[in-house]
């Protein structure tokens, strides 16, 4: 449920974000295992990016102590990313 509420908010969110002209970065954990193919919010997340032309940097690596990608950065297609380095989760205290 927790999944479905973020999508539909994060929807509403990059509607208001695709007026802005100037570079966005979205980052955060996004509570979804966005590395599974076979999930179905992890699939709607990843229409919902491509559909305002956006990009997920983070490669499919644990973010997470139980495993999985959360922690995503998404930024506009066109905007480059010339270097992201991904801490595994032991070594941070929010990866819970």
């Amino acid at each position: 449920m927790l999944g479905q509420l973020l999508l539909t908010f994060g929807m509403q969110y990059l509607e208001v974000l695709a007026l802005y002209i100037c570079q966005v970065v979205i980052a955060g954990d996004f509570n979804i295992r966005a590395e599974k193919t076979d999930n179905a919010a992890a699939a709607r997340l990843r229409e919902l990016i491509n559909s305002f032309g956006r990009t997920q940097h983070v490669p499919a690596v644990p973010t997470h102590q139980a495993g999985g990608t959360l922690d995503l950065v998404i930024t506009k297609s066109d905007q480059i990313i010339l270097e992201l380095s991904v801490d595994p989760p032991s070594s941070r205290e929010d990866s819970f």
